[in-house]
């Protein structure tokens, strides 16, 4: 793990993160998430921005750790409303 990894967390591969995962800083970002670090701020709320709640359409929590490519409702980066 390089110095910068081993700082900041390790970088999620581009698309591992739900593309409907939303936060207050993912709309300060200006560009899309890659990593947790993008989306979580402080207060670590985020929601999903197809139920516009902290529970996403499977019932399961929001959370970059959990909506990620397997779960049910996951959409890639770039998808349909991203």
């Amino acid at each position: 793990m390089s110095p910068a990894e081993h700082a900041a967390g390790p970088v999620a591969p581009l698309g591992s993160i739900c593309g409907r995962l939303r936060s207050k800083k993912y709309f300060l970002l200006g560009r899309p998430a890659l990593c947790a670090e993008d989306i979580l701020d402080g207060s670590q709320h985020c929601w999903c921005h197809r139920t516009k709640q902290a529970v996403g359409p499977d019932a399961g929590m929001v959370h970059p750790d959990e909506c990620i490519a397997g779960r049910s409702c996951f959409e890639p980066l770039g998808g349909p409303s991203s």
